[in-house]
C-alpha cells in the first residue's frame, strides 16, 4: 500500500510530501487517484506474412509513461481558501519543468518492508477546475525514462583492506615485520542484481600503479568488456553499462571520452537478475587494479 508521495521540484528546489492519509499535513493536497504505476504496455512491432498464419516480431520496446494524479484541495485553516492551494500548485508542478516523484509504500507480511522508489518527468499537464463545486487538479507528468528506481543503491568494491594493527610492537622490527594492514584482492565476486530485469551499472576503474589492457566480464551473462589503453598510476577509469547512460570516460575533471580505446567486440555488461560472477583480468598489473562498483534497481512498475 502506498503510504506517501514526495514531489521534488528539480527547477525550483521545492519539495512537496503528499501523505495519502493526512491531506490537512499535505500543503492541503488530497489525493483522490494516481495512475500510470504499473509496468504499462510494450510496443511491438512485427511483420506479417502473406501465405502464413501469424507474424515475424521485430522489436520489442517499453514506451515512455505518462503518471497522472488526480488532487483534491483541502484549505487546513480558516483563512485559507482553495485558491490559496490552486497557487501553490503551479509552484510544486511546473509546467514544462522536471520533477523526481518518490513513492513509498509498506509491504504487507510477517515483517512489514517500507520500500522507496522514485522516477523523473516534465510536467505536461496541470489541469485546475475552478468552476466545480469541489476544485482540485489533474497533473500528468510525462516520463521519458519508464523504469522506477530503488532509493537504495548497492555499492561495494572488489578491494577490501583488512585491518591487523595491534600494540606490543616487536623489538626488532627489520627481524620480525608486523603487519597494519593487508590489501586483500578479489578479483572476482558475485554481484546481486534486486531487480526483475536486467540492468547495468556502474564500474570505477582505479589503478594504483601501471595496468595494461584492464578488462571487465560477466560469467552469468557471457558479457566482456575490453579497453586496449594503460592505466598510469592514480589514474581513474568509470564505465556505465546502465541503459540510456551507456559511456566509458576517464575521471580527470573534464570527464574525457575513451570510448576509442575500445576493443572490437566488447560488450556493455548488464547484470541478469540475482547473483552474476564478474571479475577482472589485465594483460599486466592486475594486482594494482581496484574495482568499485554501483547497481542501481530499477523496476517496471511500483
Amino acid at each position: 500500500m502506498i503510504r506517501s508521495i514526495t514531489v521534488d521540484s528539480l527547477s525550483n528546489g521545492y519539495t512537496l510530501k503528499l501523505i495519502l492519509a493526512n491531506p490537512e499535513a499535505s500543503q492541503g493536497f488530497a489525493v483522490i487517484n494516481c495512475d500510470g504505476l504499473g509496468p504499462g504496455s510494450a510496443k511491438v512491432n512485427d511483420s506479417e506474412w502473406v501465405t502464413v498464419d501469424g507474424a515475424h516480431i521485430n522489436s520489442a520496446r517499453l514506451p515512455a509513461r505518462d503518471i497522472t494524479l488526480d488532487l483534491r484541495f483541502v484549505p487546513r485553516t480558516y483563512d485559507e481558501s482553495v485558491a490559496d492551494i490552486r497557487r501553490t500548485s503551479y509552484i510544486y508542478f511546473p509546467i514544462k519543468q522536471m520533477v523526481r516523484l518518490t513513492f513509498e509504500f509498506e509491504d504487507f507480511k510477517a515483517n512489514s518492508t517500507i520500500r522507496k522508489r522514485w522516477i523523473e518527468g516534465i510536467v505536461s499537464k496541470n489541469e485546475t477546475g475552478p468552476w466545480s463545486e469541489e476544485e482540485g487538479c489533474t497533473i500528468q507528468i510525462r516520463c521519458g525514462d519508464p523504469y522506477f528506481r530503488d532509493v537504495d543503491i548497492e555499492e561495494d568494491s572488489f578491494s577490501l583492506i583488512e585491518p591487523k594493527f595491534h600494540f606490543e610492537f616487536p623489538d626488532d622490527v627489520s627481524d620480525h615485520p608486523f603487519p597494519i594492514s593487508e590489501i586483500l584482492t578479489f578479483t572476482e565476486k558475485t554481484l546481486i542484481n534486486n531487480s526483475t530485469i536486467n540492468v547495468g551499472a556502474i564500474f570505477k576503474l582505479e589503478s594504483v600503479a601501471a595496468v595494461v589492457n584492464p578488462a571487465l566480464y560477466n560469467r552469468t551473462t557471457n558479457q566482456r568488456f575490453d579497453l586496449n589503453y594503460t592505466l598510469l598510476p592514480g589514474e581513474v577509469v568509470v564505465l556505465d553499462t546502465r541503459k540510456g547512460h551507456k559511456r566509458l570516460y576517464k575521471q580527470d575533471g573534464y570527464n574525457t571520452n575513451m570510448i576509442q580505446h575500445l576493443k572490437p567486440g566488447s560488450k556493455w555488461i548488464q547484470l541478469a537478475p540475482g547473483g552474476n560472477k564478474v571479475g577482472y583480468q589485465a594483460d599486466s598489473g592486475v594486482e594494482n587494479l581496484v574495482i568499485s562498483y554501483k547497481i542501481e534497481p530499477i523496476y517496471e512498475g511500483i
